[in-house]
């Protein structure tokens, strides 16, 4: 597998995105369209990335509260495993015990955050999480997510949003914060299985794309705008033109709210060329 990562502690511009890509996937960081308006540890606390297999295509965003070191530690644990069993050709998985394997990963990456919290002294940073494994050969994408982390499919009907986060104030769950059963994160965890039969793009993003207040009124309105224009890219640039505009998208609501947070975006695209 092929993975590709950005950290958050790499990019304090404000309104500058950085872009990352090949063939169908990419991700994309901004500091954010505007300053935080709120309290906060480091300047940029998101990560997001996409790992490219023989077979398959994962992507995931982070977005850490209390430091970087969760939304980091949680990315670079899934690309790196399970991230590369998931996206080889051997790998494949009924739909029902997809929340099984996920769950499983995601126990996993979180004793990763704790153990990093406890080697930097008890740094308390927790993480929101939110995966898409796409599966062409299986006809799927695979999902799961904690927290207010968004996903998103495009096809011929528009814009649909999967797994849509809780707007229960107080609700929203994190990674790395304790030691968590798998029985709590199965309640935690919105995850699940859908045909990929017609999708032509995917889109996960932390909430800067959407918080209230700070990001776009409409999420899913600002992705379908910049599906369109990456319709106009050439093939092999499509995810990546997605994963810049929707990030733009996120960076014009910010700077018209005057109210900013950290951008995490990752793409995949369905008709990009291969890679040489």
């Amino acid at each position: 597998m092929r993975p590709g990562l950005l950290r958050g502690r790499d990019h304090h511009t404000l309104g500058w995105v950085d872009v990352i890509g090949e063939a169908s996937a990419a991700a994309a960081l901004c500091l954010g369209g505007a300053p935080k308006r709120y309290a906060h540890a480091d300047p940029n606390e998101d990560a997001a990335g996409y790992g490219v297999g023989a077979a398959s295509t994962l992507l995931c965003v982070c977005d850490a509260h209390d430091g970087f070191e969760a939304s980091e530690v949680l990315v670079e644990h899934v690309l790196a495993d399970p991230g590369a069993h998931w996206c080889d050709e051997a790998f494949g998985t009924q739909a029902d015990q997809w929340p099984r394997h996920v769950i499983a990963a995601l126990c996993d990456a979180n004793e990763d955050a704790l153990r990093e919290a406890r080697d930097r002294g008890g740094v308390e940073s927790t993480s929101t999480l939110t995966l898409a494994l796409v599966q062409p050969a299986l006809g799927q994408l695979a999902y799961a997510s904690i927290g207010d982390s968004l996903l998103f499919v495009v096809d011929a009907d528009g814009v649909r949003e999967i797994a849509r986060p809780s707007e229960t104030p107080g609700r929203t769950a994190f990674l790395g914060g304790a030691a968590t059963s798998p029985e709590t994160l199965t309640r935690l965890t919105r995850a699940g299985v859908i045909p990929l039969d017609g999708v032509e793009a995917v889109v996960v993003a932390t909430d800067g794309l959407s918080e209230r207040g700070i990001g776009a009124a409409d999420p899913a309105a600002a992705v379908a705008r910049a599906a369109a224009l990456a319709r106009e890219a050439s093939a092999p640039m499509r995810a990546m033109t997605f994963a810049r505009t929707v990030a733009e998208e996120a960076i014009a609501a910010q700077r018209s709210n005057s109210a900013g947070d950290n951008i995490g975006i990752a793409t995949w695209w369905s008709d990009a060329a291969p890679s040489a």
